[in-house]
């Protein structure tokens, strides 16, 4: 047998190691095959299975005494050609000479060299009297003898190990060694010198900058790579130090690949000095394996790596705060930015502030609105727009205020840039008294008009303003002319003006559809539909509206015929403007979109002969569900049945029935989103109808049936829902379907009861339901996802029209949900089923379940919005667990701007009693601020 394995000399070359040697070396430390035919950490591992008698690995990872059988293990190698191996055990055996001296002392009378180099080593560890003893010269070894011995008998039992009897680091020297010709010289410095720990890792950096040769500073790496890895896994995977000294950046991101299977006390130390790696793609790598790993703190060591003197590493961890923003380095960010002089990294941590939750870092970005750089200004004021806009922040009354103050002062800055950020912003905060000052912006400065202007017509203002907008009507400028045009149909209410009406004829088509679109949304928010124009507007008002609009139905652009028709529909004239509509349409699939807003407009006729045309010409876009949806509204006694006959002619295309089943609820009475239930004729009549349909075999059909008779009829639908669950005649999609509609229902009674008679039965396809619907209530995804085909579909209107001030789960523990019923569902591989049952034990008070929430979590829960998040929260909540408080604290900081989130789990904890909550709690009321905790 010949196995090769690296060399001491250079990794990249290989020596032979044959026979029986080989076989009991790699026993003898209980390597695995992939550490000797493959890099460290680096593709496919075999482990071998190692006698226990055989196998070092524990022996050397222990700190209690040996015994004499560990010791006797431990010196038949001490003459082990790898250096990692002698060091190891040397350092193993130094604190415990009354244990190991007698049989270290034997090694000098095997005469084998390499082991009494090592043995001569660990005497003068321990202060023996060596004199003259030199294992190159054989008499010295018989001469010194007498004395070593009679030392050894005298040693005194120690009643604790005293490592530092001995334990001398000669730097100097082992340094020196460095540079010496002997590859197995420097190897075995490298491991002395480990034993002075990560103190030494500057010199070492240091060292490793000066380095003028490719073998030195490959050696430095060796050793500084050595003094992170720590003992036992440096044991574990002895070449791993020398491979990632000349590893390339691909083979170091493939090995962080591998650390992530690691204990954290292992790839921390490890990722933190990967990332500060020269090379760009090992620092991103780096970064995010340690922002991904559940089990490490790491906000404290990246606070220090902002005080890295390398720019580069600065910059490396503030794009991954920005992109994975930590609540409690907010402190140190604030310090960092009073701190740096380089403007580019200033701009990366206010971007990484803007990215951060909570109040304190709005109060930072406040102040950097009046920094002295303009990029901080702009890169501030940006960020407060993007935080009210994502509606995660909601200041107190008098933050906002002052923040209204700063960027009402932006938008006199001197810079232009910082100005067009601070438009965005007070659109965002609706500052009513910014409305002068952006007219001002707009007359001045050509460049920022249009968004100037835009914001002003978002702000809905009235009349204040409207004699400037009427001026900038005339601008040489078209984008101008347009914005202004926006801006005064929005501020003028029902007031047209001739402006408008010129602007109808203007030579730029961009002016001519900002005109259209202006007038489109007057009439829409004054008028409504042509049914009530001549109850609200005059004759003498529409019939100059017509003719201005009709010369625009041959305009070039598609979008601007599509305007003009819409407006003439809503004018009454949908003779001129329909055949413009279906032309238009199917000439230009990009607008159909569109289509949606002008439905209303017209007469149900006229609705299904767009509807048809559309999918005619148009089959399969991406908003045929919003089409439909329209179609519905406000549909006539005709409706339902052709709702009926378009769902079972389209029973295959399952992303459909949900949106189908929404319009027949809209077109017998329902309406989306209702908080009253329908009048009895059309509960009535959707029964009736729900039965009809129930008989039908199409899964899609039944589905939708099934939901209408719930709500119109909820006894009746209960029973039927119950049959159909137990009928094993019925496919099985459709069983599902049934349970989960009955259990999404608050209509039905004692869905606890049926959830846990699921739970007792052989059903196991249908445990995750029930099991969710007891864990999280009827609104949960688990119990709400109906599908047809294999494919979720949407449970939109209907399901909220019965689920009002519903969708929680059991009001009372159901019968029979005990303990003993839920563990055996923790071993399940399916789904959710194992944490919804965790959960449930821990609101029944029982912890067992709960590591099987937490490896979960940790593996494939750590994302914003994951149900994993919750069950894990109230499950450590129930049991008032306060040793759990930083995982919850982990958990906090990957909500980043989640603000509900954060909301529940202060809810949460304080429910929780212990001193790790309260503190926790603290935190967040200082991150988010109290007010945006209510």
């Amino acid at each position: 047998m010949c196995w090769r394995t690296p060399s001491a000399s250079d990794p990249g070359r290989v020596r032979s190691v044959r026979g029986a040697r080989a076989l009991a070396v790699a026993l003898a430390v209980g390597l695995t095959l992939g550490a000797w035919v493959s890099p460290p950490l680096h593709g496919a591992k075999t482990t071998l299975a190692i006698p226990a008698e055989l196998d070092l690995r524990g022996v050397l990872s222990s700190t209690s005494p040996p015994t004499t059988t560990e010791v006797e293990r431990l010196v038949v190698h001490l003459g082990d050609r790898d250096p990692a191996i002698r060091e190891a055990i040397v350092d193993r055996l130094a604190p415990f000479p009354h244990e190991a001296a007698r049989r270290t002392l034997s090694v000098f009378r095997e005469r084998r060299l390499a082991s009494q180099l090592t043995a001569l080593e660990l005497l003068r560890v321990w202060r023996a009297p060596v004199g003259a003893l030199d294992p190159w010269r054989p008499g010295t070894v018989t001469r010194s003898m007498p004395a070593l011995e009679s030392w050894a008998h005298s040693l005194p039992a120690p009643s604790a190990p005293g490592p530092e009897m001995g334990m001398r680091v000669d730097t100097e020297r082992d340094l020196a060694e460095l540079t010496a010709d002997s590859p197995g010289r420097a190897a075995g410095a490298i491991e002395r010198l480990v034993r002075a720990g990560p103190t030494l890792l500057p010199r070492i950096r240091a060292l490793e900058g000066r380095a003028t040769g490719s073998k030195l500073r490959q050696t430095l790496a060796t050793l500084r790579y050595r003094l992170i890895i720590p003992p036992a896994f440096a044991l574990r995977e002895p070449g791993l130090a020398r491979w990632l000294a000349m590893a390339t950046a691909q083979d170091k991101v493939a090995i962080i690949d591998r650390l992530s299977a690691e204990p954290g006390e292992v790839a921390k130390p490890l990722l933190i000095e990967l990332f500060l790696d020269p090379h760009p793609l090992v620092r991103e790598t780096a970064m995010k394996a340690l922002l991904g790993r559940a089990d490490l703190e790491v906000a404290d060591d990246l606070a220090r790596l902002l005080l890295d003197s390398d720019a580069n590493v600065r910059a490396a961890v503030l794009k991954q705060l920005t992109e994975k923003p930590l609540p409690e380095l907010v402190p140190r960010l604030a310090e960092f930015i009073a701190r740096e002089r380089d403007e580019d990294l200033l701009v990366h941590a206010t971007r990484a502030l803007g990215n951060t939750t909570g109040s304190a870092a709005m109060r930072c970005l406040i102040r950097l609105l009046t920094d002295s750089k303009w990029r901080v200004r702009a890169e501030a004021v940006e960020a407060v727009g993007r935080k009210l806009s994502k509606g995660s922040w909601s200041p107190s009354e008098s933050v906002a205020a002052e923040l209204r103050a700063a960027v009402l002062g932006l938008l006199d800055d001197k810079d232009g840039y910082v100005v067009s950020r601070a438009i965005s912003a007070a659109k965002e905060l609706r500052i009513g008294e910014s409305a002068p000052v952006l007219v001002k912006i707009a007359e001045r400065d050509p460049g920022l008009a249009v968004s100037a202007l835009d914001t002003l017509a978002s702000l809905g203002l009235g009349t204040s303003v409207e004699k400037s907008l009427r001026s900038l009507v005339s601008s040489r400028t078209p984008a101008v002319r347009a914005a202004a045009i926006r801006a005064l149909a929005g501020s003028t209410g029902a007031s047209i003006g001739d402006e408008v009406q010129a602007a109808l004829g203007d030579r730029d088509a961009d002016v001519r559809y900002a005109a259209l679109t202006g007038l489109l949304e007057i009439l829409r928010k004054n008028v409504g539909s042509a049914d009530r124009l001549s109850r609200r507007w005059p004759a003498s008002l529409v019939e100059p509206l017509q003719r201005g609009v009709v010369p625009l139905l041959a305009a070039i652009e598609a979008r601007e015929r599509i305007a003009a028709a819409s407006v003439l529909a809503v004018l009454g004239d949908r003779e001129r403007a329909f055949p413009v509509l279906i032309a238009s349409f199917s000439a230009k699939p990009d607008l159909v979109a569109s289509a949606v807003e002008i439905f209303p407009d017209l007469d149900w006729a006229r609705r299904r002969q767009l509807f048809e045309a559309l999918m005619a010409t148009h089959p399969g876009v991406t908003i045929e569900k919003d089409l439909i949806k329209a179609l519905g509204t406000g549909a006539p006694e005709e409706g339902p049945a052709y709702f009926w006959g378009l769902l079972e002619s389209r029973s295959a295309s399952a992303d459909l029935v949900g949106s189908i089943g929404d319009a027949l609820f809209s077109s017998l009475g329902g309406k989306q989103l209702a908080y009253t239930r329908p009048g009895k004729a059309s509960l009535e009549a959707m029964a009736r109808q729900a039965r009809e349909h129930l008989g039908l075999a199409r899964t899609g059909v039944a589905t939708v049936a099934l939901r209408l008779l719930l709500y119109a009829d909820p006894d009746a639908g209960a029973k039927v829902g119950r049959e159909v669950f137990a009928d094993a005649r019925v496919e099985r999609e459709l069983r599902l379907n049934a349970l989960r509609l009955m259990l999404s229902s608050d209509a039905v009674a004692q869905r606890g009861d049926l959830a846990v008679t699921v739970l007792k039965s052989q059903d196991t396809w249908a445990l995750e339901p029930a099991l969710a619907y007891l864990s999280l209530g009827g609104s949960s995804t688990a119990v709400r996802r109906i599908t047809v085909g294999g494919l979720a579909i949407p449970l939109e209107s209907l399901s909220y029209a019965w689920m009002v001030g519903g969708g929680q789960g059991p009001t009372r523990e159901p019968n029979g949900l005990t303990p003993e019923l839920l563990r055996p569902h923790l071993r399940s591989t399916e789904g959710l089923v194992a944490c919804y049952a965790a959960h449930l034990l821990a609101l029944l008070g029982d912890p067992g379940g709960l590591p099987v929430l937490v490896k979960r979590w940790r593996t494939d829960g750590a994302r914003p919005e994951d149900q994993l998040r919750d069950l894990l929260t109230d499950a450590i909540a129930a049991l008032d667990d306060d040793g759990s408080t930083p995982l919850l604290a982990r958990i906090y900081r990957s909500m980043s701007e989640n603000q509900r989130a954060i909301r529940d789990l202060y809810q949460k904890l304080r429910l929780m009693t212990g001193p790790g909550a309260r503190g926790l709690r603290k935190q967040i009321r200082s991150d988010v601020g109290r007010e945006n905790l209510q």
